[in-house]
């Protein structure tokens, strides 16, 4: 049931990114240029994305344990230490 759900969940969320055209890089790029040929269309994408995040934990603050899972994963920690700087790095440093 786990896996049927996680299928369904990555359908919905790759369909919901080809609908948006976020597979097109010429869009995600003319989002991303706000001092040259600016395209806002993806703020919409962006809105939809932090409102279904916020519903996500709304739901979560609801109910004691998921409804497919034992338990809730949410990250617990808030400090800055070297493992996320340095994989913060790579990672800017992967997008060149």
């Amino acid at each position: 049931m786990n896996a049927i759900i996680t299928l369904l969940a990555g359908l919905i969320f790759g369909l919901g990114l080809a609908f948006s055209e976020m597979t097109n890089p010429a869009v995600v790029i003319g989002f991303l240029d706000i001092f040259g040929d600016w395209n806002p269309s993806l703020i919409i994408v962006m809105a939809s994305a932090i409102a279904v995040g916020m519903l996500g934990y709304l739901i979560k603050s609801k109910q004691l344990r998921p409804v497919v899972a034992s338990k809730w994963q949410v990250p617990t920690l808030r400090q800055i230490d070297s493992k996320l700087i340095i994989g913060s790095v790579f990672l800017a440093l992967a997008g060149d």
